[in-house]
């Protein structure tokens, strides 16, 4: 009896090592390399609830994000990424100007994060990667404002005040060959609430 359970034991660990080995999250040792766009940023939604008028005008630039994982088990891989992306608001109230013309203010926020993350893996398949993403870092912002009151321009800036920041995702990479593939994440990631892109792993 101890025999069989021992004998099945090693089967399945020797089962569960080679499908590691054909997963295409390759466990240990494993390299990977993001390169992605955000879509859905926290700081226009943020943005157009302050300045929700209809002469208002937000847009947004990113956020982009590169990142690098390094497997340390089976299921586990950490790493870094970084973030940098823009957010401007334009606002246009006709005849508010003090020389009686249309007083024109924009607004901009730019980001940079960069923050220490790790991936829990949970896949078994040659091409498909899902995992759970879960990281804590630094943001820096720059708010500047800029108006043509009094008929001149007008414009200051300040640094926000730095804080940690955090990311939390659900993702899955997909790999058309055994180490190029596309990527994709929902929840809070480098300041937007969706990022994909391009993946390669070495």
């Amino acid at each position: 009896m101890k025999k069989s359970i021992l004998l099945i034991a090693v089967a399945f660990a020797a089962f569960s090592a080679k499908a590691q080995d054909g997963a295409a999250w390759g466990g240990q040792g494993t390299k990977v390399v993001n390169l992605g766009y955000g879509v859905g940023s926290i700081w226009k939604t943020l943005f157009k609830l302050s300045g929700s008028f209809s002469n208002s005008k937000t847009t947004a630039t990113g956020p982009y994000a590169v990142g690098f994982e390094y497997g340390v088990s089976d299921h586990l891989g950490v790493g870094v990424q970084l973030g940098y992306g823009s957010v401007k608001n334009v606002t246009t109230d006709a005849g508010a100007n003090s020389n009686g013309g249309d007083l024109i203010t924009t607004e901009e926020l730019k980001s940079f994060q960069f923050f220490a993350r790790g991936n829990y893996h949970f896949g078994s398949s040659e091409k498909f990667d899902p995992y759970l993403g879960l990281g804590l870092g630094y943001g820096n912002f720059k708010y500047t404002y800029k108006d043509n009151d009094n008929g001149q321009d007008v414009s200051t800036g300040f640094k926000v005040p730095s804080s940690f920041i955090y990311s939390g995702a659900l993702g899955a990479r997909y790999y058309f060959s055994s180490n190029i593939g596309v990527y994709a994440e929902i929840g809070y990631v480098t300041g937007s609430f969706f990022q994909g892109g391009l993946v390669v792993k070495f």
